[in-house]
């Protein structure tokens, strides 16, 4: 649809009118965006605290196998638990660090964001659908008012060098 002159104005005034809900949208979006992140992040940390609870688990029990074999005398037995616990110690470190990485990952995210909790992220978490409908809206929105914005700069332009140019005709 091509708009005249007056019509390009009217749809800049709108658009102008309309810029202070979307901006409280660019906020919701932005908020529901750092929320997406610290999601992402919290998944991942949780993630990482289970398998670490799996391998203290694990190495507790080769710790109760290895008591139990000391107390039966079994040296064999004793001496694989022993180096099943030391397996697991390596682990249990790999999978400490990996643990700690995530929860500052996650702390930052939370920070980034201006969330207290992840709680406080989940509640205002949008769904993809949501996100991908905001986004759209917003970015239409932006992609309209740079094309009007430029269009009525033209005209405006237009209209000043005809002013100048019969200016110079008439002197």
């Amino acid at each position: 649809m091509t708009m005249n002159d007056e019509e390009l104005f009217e749809h800049l005034q709108e658009l102008v009118a309309e810029l202070p809900a979307m901006q409280e949208k660019g906020a919701v979006l932005a908020r529901a965006r750092a929320a997406a992140e610290v999601a992402k992040r919290a998944h991942y940390y949780e993630g990482q605290q289970n398998e670490l609870n799996g391998i203290l688990s694990e190495m507790a029990e080769h710790e109760r196998q290895r008591a139990i074999a000391i107390e039966q005398g079994d040296r064999e037995r004793e001496e694989a638990q022993r180096a099943l616990i030391l397996t697991c110690g390596t682990q249990r470190g790999i999978r400490k660090g990996a643990a700690d990485a995530a929860k500052r990952e996650l702390d930052q995210a939370l920070s980034d964001g201006g969330f207290a909790s992840c709680e406080e992220a989940r509640a205002v978490r949008l769904s993809e659908p949501d996100l991908a409908s905001l986004s759209a809206e917003i970015e239409a929105y932006q992609a309209d008012y740079a094309e009007t914005l430029a269009a009525c700069e033209r005209i405006e332009a237009a209209e000043a060098a005809s002013a100048d140019a019969e200016g110079v005709e008439e002197a």
